[in-house]
């Protein structure tokens, strides 16, 4: 059993509530979220250390991918397109607390693009559909041919960071952010999970208790005025 928490987006007062919730309810549990830590809330930076402090495992998200490119790799594609994406947040987040930017930039480049775990598959945005013939040509998931086929092409709109199209089933559980919804959904039909429920505009941060590829429980909580 596990608790995957949706995209924070620099909601740390909301995080903090929402961890002391799940940490209540299910002692002990692991607690996973699907990336896009940082942008568009006031607090990204401090998202980031509470993330580190308290043992929770992120997968890279879209706007992680795009920070880190544009401090890491000046003039890239990537870096480029931060600027265009609710940076301002973050980037005065860190002109205030510069001496954070390196070590987050390294813990940056060591996230996962997905964890493929007994429970669940989680991803910021999941596999393609599309993608079938190219990733599950043998019905299996072979978490090396993955991540190396996701790092040959990191801007495709089908990347696992940034796809917006319907999911393929896995044969197990996709746990996905990205996509805002309303309140957490579950497709059926592709067997996936969508957990990102716009915290960043005063709405919600969501979580699913997990166990062998059903929810056992949904825990959300409504986002601290202060974050936004």
């Amino acid at each position: 059993m596990i608790a995957v928490i949706g995209d924070i987006h620099g909601c740390y007062n909301t995080l903090k509530f929402l961890v002391k919730e799940i940490r209540k309810r299910y002692v002990g549990i692991e607690i996973y979220t699907t990336g896009d830590l940082i942008d568009r809330g006031k607090y990204p930076h401090l998202v980031i250390e509470y993330v580190k402090a308290e043992n929770i495992f992120p997968v890279l998200g879209n706007h992680e991918c795009m920070f880190f490119n544009y401090f890491r790799s000046p003039g890239s594609l990537l870096g480029k397109m931060w600027i265009l994406n609710d940076y301002l947040s973050t980037r005065e987040a860190y002109s205030l607390s510069a001496e954070m930017l390196d070590d987050h930039l390294d813990y940056i480049s060591d996230l996962p693009f997905f964890y493929n775990l007994p429970d669940c598959f989680i991803s910021h945005a999941g596999i393609a559909k599309t993608l079938r013939s190219k990733l599950f040509y043998d019905k299996s998931i072979n978490e090396s041919r993955l991540d190396d086929f996701y790092r040959e092409d990191i801007e495709s709109d089908t990347h696992i960071i940034w796809n917006r199209g319907d999911l393929l089933d896995i044969g197990k559980l996709q746990v996905v952010g990205h996509t805002r919804k309303r309140e957490m959904e579950i497709d059926e039909f592709n067997n996936a999970l969508y957990l990102d429920t716009s915290a960043f505009s005063g709405e919600r941060l969501s979580c699913a208790v997990i166990e062998r590829d059903g929810v056992v429980e949904a825990i959300s909580a409504d986002t601290d005025p202060r974050d936004v």
